[in-house]
């Protein structure tokens, strides 16, 4: 009997040490003093042949649980334990190794998703501003005409030095240590791509379409290499400091942008088709330069991200837009019967008008903000008498117009908003060259309102569409005699904003 209790306590032992270098649930037994207490400890171990399950948990993706252990057979030990097949890494973290039998074995880890990628780069931005472009060319010299009427002799070369103004403050902001989205050496990379886009689209075109300039000095007019370098220097400085620091910083370099663009047509160096394609042009070398780059670096090199929730309508519900559309007004309106020609009363027919306009509005929160806008027209007209008609001559205007706005957020990227707003309208002259009879403009009191409907497309970016109300008693002038003419102009129209 002695013999056999020491034979079991030794096999017990042995289990127990087996069991704890095999990492199998810890298996707590006490000696059996009676005999049929050792009946009992032999029936148990048979009992214990079916397979013990034991978990290896291994940090990585996926942790699986590891059937190792086949059991315990009798009393001839415990079989030891398989490895972990497969155990695949973290996302995103090297180094991780997984474990088989007693050996280490290196496991394939995943790559971390790139933040800076074409897809986050490239935009629609571009391409309200070239179909503008390619629309307007039809209707180029009517809208000369209303630049004729308000700004004859204008000449101003500031455009010539302004042009560069928002590059030269994306590096100025970078010389002082004002970290943007990109290290020196990606920006300098990244601007020469864009560059060298813009030039060789610009000069293509300028030499292929070969279209001579209003002034007629030269015939490279469009697109405008001033407007699509200002708009190249302004997307530049948008995705270095504006989308990473402050959206007030795309907003000065659009504007400044914008004001090139007109100072180019005031000037009379280039017609407005000329401007819109080449505004398109600069957004989109830009947009394209920064792509090859993300192509290059990946996500090399780079300091900064992008702001969060920047297509959000109801966080950056102020704007900066510029708008295109067609203007519809009452067909015909007669002249006061005491202005009469030989041919009988003047009946001026009014077509489709041809409207651009800029605007920008600041919200104090999501429902009410303060703006201005401003707009020309240019109306196909045609002095019509009893016995006859005269050719058509384009009736120009020029609105500037302030007033309240009013936002209404549908969710984060959609909204809908009003404004009310008046201002003064400064009119053309009519000529009828045929019958030597001039219809002098003047300044009135324009009142207006409207709706639109706005839709974040991508980061600040804002596609929008607007129908227009305006009222104005016209102050005019014909064959010595003044008169007022009311004229309602409705005003469907497509646009862009940039919102902050």
């Amino acid at each position: 009997m002695t013999k056999h209790l020491t034979l079991i306590a030794f096999i017990i032992a042995s289990l127990q040490v087996l069991a704890i270098d095999t990492k199998v649930p810890e298996l707590h037994w006490t000696l059996p003093t009676t005999l049929e207490g050792i009946r009992q400890e032999r029936a148990n171990l048979k009992i214990e042949e079916e397979p013990m399950p034991v978990s290896i948990m291994c940090q990585g993706r996926g942790d699986k649980e590891v059937q190792g252990v086949k059991g315990v057979k009798g009393v001839k030990g415990v079989k030891g334990v398989k490895g972990v097949k497969g155990v695949k890494g973290v996302k995103g973290v090297k180094g991780v190794k997984g474990v088989k039998g007693d050996k280490e074995v290196q496991v394939d880890v995943d790559k971390p998703e790139r933040y800076w990628t074409v897809k986050r780069d490239m935009t629609l931005a571009s391409a309200p501003y070239i179909a503008l472009g390619i629309a307007l060319h039809a209707v180029k010299r009517d809208v000369r005409k209303v630049n004729n009427d308000i700004n004859d002799g204008f000449n101003n070369k500031v455009d010539d030095y302004l042009q560069y103004a928002p590059l030269a403050l994306t590096y100025g902001l970078k010389a002082t240590g004002y970290q943007g989205r990109s290290q020196w050496g990606r920006l300098l990379v990244s601007n020469a791509f864009s560059a060298a886009i813009m030039a060789a689209l610009v000069n293509g075109i300028k030499y292929s379409t070969k279209v001579e300039r209003p002034d007629g000095s030269t015939s490279n007019s469009f697109p405008s290499g001033h407007t699509a370098t200002a708009f190249m220097a302004a997307t530049i400085l948008h995705k270095e400091y504006g989308l990473t620091r402050s959206l007030w910083y795309s907003v000065g370099g659009y504007a400044v942008a914008t004001g090139i663009g007109a100072f180019r047509v005031m000037n009379n160096r280039h017609w407005v088709s000329d401007v819109m394609m080449g505004a398109g042009i600069g957004i989109l070398s830009t947009e394209l330069g920064y792509a090859l780059s993300d192509l290059i670096f990946k996500d090399k090199y780079t300091l900064r991200k992008e702001m969060e929730e920047l297509n959000d309508v109801s966080e950056h519900p102020s704007f900066f837009s510029l708008q295109a559309g067609v203007g519809i007004m009452p067909g015909r309106k007669d002249l006061p019967n005491e202005i009469v020609m030989e041919g009988g009363p003047i009946r001026i027919k009014h077509g489709i008008s041809s409207v651009i306009a800029t605007e920008a509005a600041y919200f104090i929160n999501p429902h009410l903000g303060f703006g201005l806008r401003a707009r020309i027209n240019s109306t196909a007209v045609t002095p019509e008498y009893e016995t006859s008609e005269s050719s058509s001559d384009q009736l120009s205007s020029f609105d500037v117009m302030g007033g309240v706005y009013g936002g209404l957020p549908l969710n984060k990227r959609m909204s809908l908003g009003t404004k009310l707003l008046f201002g003064r309208r400064h009119l053309g002259d009519i000529e009828d060259k045929e019958n030597d009879v001039t219809i002098e403009g003047g300044n009135s009191f324009i009142f207006g309102t409207g709706f639109y409907f706005s839709y974040a497309l991508k980061h600040n970016i804002v596609w929008r569409a607007e129908l227009d109300y305006d009222f104005t008693r016209t102050s005019q002038t014909c064959l010595n005699r003044s008169f007022k003419l009311p004229l309602h102009q409705l005003t469907p129209s497509f646009g862009i904003c940039f919102s902050f």
